[in-house]
């Protein structure tokens, strides 16, 4: 008999990979109503923005390194498949809406 035993080491976990509409929940519940842009930056990405506010929810496997947001007056905050740009009057309601998301 052999006997085979896994101590879970090399099973990395994975990052949580939050939804449109889980984002779009947590951003409204702090008064950030996000519309769907008509276009996102990439496939596999949908880009979900209000005025001072733009989150790139990456689908998939896909990597948020490739995004870069350029704007000087904005900050910006890459969360596991989230990347969140916002004008600094937005930054508690954004914060608050990023913590919703555990």
């Amino acid at each position: 008999m052999i006997g085979l035993s896994a101590c879970g080491a090399s099973h990395r976990s994975r990052p949580p990979e939050y939804s449109v509409q889980r984002v779009e929940r947590a951003f409204a519940l702090h008064g950030l109503r996000l519309h769907h842009a008509r276009f996102g930056p990439a496939l596999g990405v949908v880009k979900l923005l209000r005025p001072g506010v733009e989150v790139d929810v990456v689908l998939g496997s896909k990597s948020v390194s490739w995004t870069s947001i350029s704007t000087t007056d904005e900050r910006s905050r890459v969360k596991h498949n989230l990347v969140v740009a916002w004008r600094p009057r937005y930054a508690k309601s954004v914060s608050a809406a990023l913590r919703q998301l555990g």
